[in-house]
Formats: C-alpha cells, structure tokens, sequence
C-alpha cells in the first residue's frame, strides 16, 4: 500500500480530504466560505501501523450507530482504488480526529463532522 485517503462531505456546507502516504499527510478542509490545506511529514516506514490504526479508529464498536444524516458521506480510497463504505459513526469520526491531532492540531476540523 502507498496512499491511504479519507474524503467526508457533508453536501453543500463541507468536505474533508486526508490522503496518508510514507512521504507526507495531506489534508484539506473545504466550506462554502473558506478552504485550508496543508500537508505535514508523513510516517515513513511506520506508514502500514499509522494506517493499522486510522482503521481501527473508524471501525464502528458494538453500540454505535452510523452518522444518519443523508446529507453525509464518507469514501476510503487504498491506493486509488475505492473501498467498502465505511459506515462512520460519531465516535469513530472523534477517535480519527484525535489520532491524528496527535501528529497535527491541524486536524481539529474533522471534529466537525461528529
């Protein structure tokens, strides 16, 4: 594997695209208002356990429910190639968010779309 991406939208108010590889995290968060991107250093050769654990982090646990809105969406993309829907929940989206404010606070906006 060489990217791993995550793209969340909630039609017409907000986007997020994440894309991990070794060389470097990309993110940009997109409203009708503002768009921010950036990029930061990416794992290296610890990129199969960064992506072990993003896996984890949005695997639904037993109880949890995924997002209901009709207006959200969420695509996995594993090297280009799309994946399974997700089926994010709340907690899942608060768990991705933290684990990857652990390498930048930039990612504080995936919290919004909990």
């Amino acid at each position: 594997m060489q990217r791993y991406t995550l793209m969340i939208s909630v039609r017409d108010k907000a986007r997020a695209d994440i894309a991990v590889s070794a060389d470097r995290i990309y993110y940009r968060f997109a409203t009708a208002d503002t768009v921010d991107e950036g990029d930061i250093p990416g794992p290296g050769e610890q990129l199969d356990l960064l992506v072990a654990r993003l896996a984890d982090a949005m695997r639904p646990l037993e109880g949890e429910s995924p997002i209901a809105d009709d207006d959200f969406s969420a695509k996995l993309f594993v090297d280009n190639k799309l994946q399974p829907n997700p089926n994010l929940t709340p907690e899942a989206v608060r768990r991705l968010a933290n684990l990857l404010r652990a390498h930048d606070d930039a990612f504080a906006f995936i919290l919004g779309f909990c």
